[in-house]
């Protein structure tokens, strides 16, 4: 199997990047309207941080952190092609308040002070150093086990709640996970204009692709097979979304000038993928489907207006 052949320019990548910064900005209607949609597994993770603020301008300085960085990260897609677009001042400010609250820049701290100590005052965000400070003293102060566990059973629960004739009363012994995923997305992604594209498959992940503009197109594609065939009782599910040229070759790995990923369940939060990712039923794996593809459509036309015009 062979890369995409090598077409975009640099130009292109900073214009989709650019346009990306758009997009970040309607975080909170994304994440509104997927938590009103019963998606909320994610939540656990974020609550889990948020419980460290000692009041509300805490909270709210928290969020805005966080909000900054995922814009940054957002509108720098990979593979990066030139400088970043996008840089928060609001970061900067917290980076230098940070500094001088240490009494010294992060290269001097590291080097005065014990490894332990340099691992909560690296922190501007007041959540994550009120966090990473009480784990120094008691590194069971935030409860992964319990965090996962709330996060499984929403996982659970929506997984029933939104199964459909598809995957309900199914299992991977009746249909594998090869042809589960593509009667999904046949499904979800096929209702968004997405249409299978043989050529482009290797044997074991499916392509959908749906034309952008100039021979250009948005992909959804499996990155990495291996996590998704393992033969164990679970299994991860790496789909996500391409913009490249068309190819009569199979499609293997984005290399620098192929094209660029758009990681857009990060805009929602930072957890999002990592709660829809995983899967062990049928049911399961419909959910995590469902809540990507559901995203994309709410997205899809922002997405569209942020980068086809550099096309």
């Amino acid at each position: 199997m062979q890369s995409l052949a090598y077409t975009l320019t640099n130009e292109q990548w900073r214009g989709v990047a650019v346009g990306l910064m758009a997009v970040a900005d309607k975080r909170d209607f994304y994440k509104g309207e997927m938590i009103g949609r019963g998606f909320e597994a994610f939540i656990p993770h974020s609550q889990s941080i948020e419980n460290f603020a000692q009041n509300e301008e805490q909270l709210k300085v928290h969020r805005r952190c966080a909000f900054e960085l995922m814009k940054e990260q957002f509108s720098e897609p990979a593979p990066r092609m030139g400088s970043q677009a996008y840089w928060s001042s609001f970061l900067d400010q917290m980076r230098a308040e940070r500094d001088q609250c240490n009494g010294m820049s992060l290269a001097e701290l590291k080097k005065a002070i014990p490894f332990k100590e340099y691992m909560w005052r690296e922190h501007y965000d007041p959540c994550m150093r009120a966090l990473e400070r009480a784990c120094q003293d008691n590194p069971g102060v935030r409860n992964m086990d319990a965090i996962w566990e709330a996060v499984n059973a929403r996982f659970a629960q929506e997984s029933v709640e939104k199964a459909t004739e598809i995957t309900r009363e199914t299992s991977f012994s009746d249909r594998d996970q090869r042809e589960t995923f593509a009667v999904l997305m046949q499904r979800y992604a096929g209702d968004l204009g997405f249409v299978y594209e043989p050529k482009m498959s290797p044997a074991r992940g499916p392509v959908f692709v749906k034309p952008l503009k100039n021979e250009w197109s948005l992909m959804f594609v499996i990155r990495y097979h291996r996590y998704f065939f393992w033969d164990t009782p679970s299994w991860t599910f790496p789909l996500d979304l391409i913009l490249a040229k068309r190819s009569k070759r199979k499609f293997k790995e984005l290399q620098l000038g192929d094209g660029v990923t758009i990681d857009y369940p990060s805009v929602v939060d930072r957890f999002f993928s990592v709660c829809y990712k995983s899967f062990a039923t049928p049911e399961e794996m419909e959910l995590t489907v469902r809540a990507r593809l559901e995203l994309y459509a709410l997205m899809e036309r922002d997405i569209v207006d942020a980068v086809a015009p550099h096309f």
